[in-house]
C-alpha cells in the first residue's frame, strides 16, 4: 500500500501549561497515510508523540504538547497502517491514532488522551457512522424521532423495525439492562475487514 514518509520539525513542551524550555527538533520522521497535502500536518501532529516515544534521541526529554509543527518533506513508501485488519474493540493506542489518521476520524481521541476503553468506543462509533454509513442511535429521544419521522414519510412498521435493527444502538438503559447498550458485546469489527489466511499461511502454521 502506497503511503508517506514525513519528515518534521518544530518545538513541544517539556513542561505543562508552559512553553518555558520548549525542546526543538528537527528531522523526525514517521508514516502517515498518502491523504492530500492538507492533512499532512493534521495527521503528523496527532502520530507525533508515537515517533518520538520510539525515537532514543528522546528518551530523556519530557513531551507535553506540540508548540510548533513543520511538515518538511513527504516521499511515497510502500507500508500500510497499524490498524489494517484490527479488531477495533482491542485497538492499542498507536493503532487507534493509525485508525484516525488513515480513515480521516477527528473524534477519536488524541495518544494516550484519557481511557483507551473510551477511545475504543469512539473509533467504533465513528467508523460505524463515517466508514460504514450506519445510523447511530445513543438517546431514547433519538430514536423516537426517528421513527416518528419515517411514520411520517408513509414508512410501515416493518420497513422502520429494519433500519432501526441495521442502526448502531447505542442507547443505555437502566431498566432493561440485558437489552441496554454494552460495548464489549458489540460484534468484533475489523478495519477494511478481517484478513483471510491464505493457504500458503496456514501450511507455514
Amino acid at each position: 500500500m502506497k503511503m508517506l514518509k514525513a519528515t518534521v520539525s518544530g518545538s513541544f513542551r517539556t513542561q505543562i501549561a508552559t512553553d518555558k524550555d520548549r525542546h526543538q527538533f528537527s528531522n523526525v520522521s514517521g508514516i502517515i497515510p498518502a491523504h492530500d497535502w492538507e492533512y499532512h500536518i493534521q495527521h503528523a501532529m496527532r502520530m507525533f508523540p508515537i515517533w518520538i516515544e520510539n525515537d532514543k534521541n528522546f528518551e530523556d526529554v519530557n513531551f507535553e504538547g506540540i508548540i510548533k509543527l513543520r511538515v518538511d518533506n513527504v516521499e511515497e513508501v510502500d507500508s500500510e497502517p497499524t490498524c489494517l485488519h484490527k479488531n477495533i474493540k482491542e485497538l492499542s493506542w498507536e493503532d487507534l491514532q493509525s485508525l484516525a489518521c488513515y480513515k480521516k476520524l477527528r473524534e477519536i481521541p488524541l495518544y494516550k488522551k484519557g481511557d483507551i476503553r473510551r477511545a475504543r468506543e469512539k473509533a467504533y462509533e465513528k467508523y460505524e457512522e463515517i466508514v460504514n454509513g450506519k445510523r447511530v442511535f445513543k438517546t431514547k429521544k433519538q430514536l423516537k424521532d426517528f421513527k416518528s419521522k419515517m411514520e411520517e414519510q408513509g414508512l410501515i412498521e416493518g420497513e422502520i423495525n429494519r433500519m432501526i435493527s441495521d442502526a448502531l444502538n447505542m442507547i443505555t438503559d437502566d431498566e432493561n439492562p440485558e437489552k441496554s447498550y454494552n460495548f464489549t458485546k458489540l460484534p468484533d469489527l475489523y478495519v477494511d475487514g478481517k484478513k483471510e489466511t491464505s493457504k500458503t499461511e496456514v501450511k507455514e502454521k
